[in-house]
């Protein structure tokens, strides 16, 4: 590693490893500005699609299953993963729910 002071005028050197790792940390951060864009869009359409629905709960039993709850008040969107038998001792999901 160079201790020397940069001079005006004069290029860095270029150092190959570090570029590598410059450009795939750049690949990575792009890729998770882009997933993030996709996630906020998506979420938008779940809470959309809640709210044309009705519902401010829905639980689905299933190879995934899963609980959508939309706070109304705040207007935010918590999905979670579940165990199947979490949903099925829970009832069918149209009632409202504290958490």
């Amino acid at each position: 590693m160079s201790t020397q002071a940069e001079l005006p005028g004069v290029e860095q050197e270029k150092i190959p490893s570090l570029e590598r790792k410059i450009k795939k940390y750049q690949e990575f951060k792009l890729a998770r500005m882009d997933a993030t864009k996709l996630e906020v869009e998506s979420k938008e359409a779940v809470m959309e699609e809640m709210h044309k629905q009705g519902i401010e709960v829905y639980k689905r039993p299933g190879k995934f299953p899963f609980k959508a709850t939309l706070k109304i008040s705040g207007e935010t969107l918590k999905v979670e993963e579940v165990d199947e038998d979490d949903i099925e001792s829970e009832g069918s999901g149209e009632e409202d729910e504290e958490e």
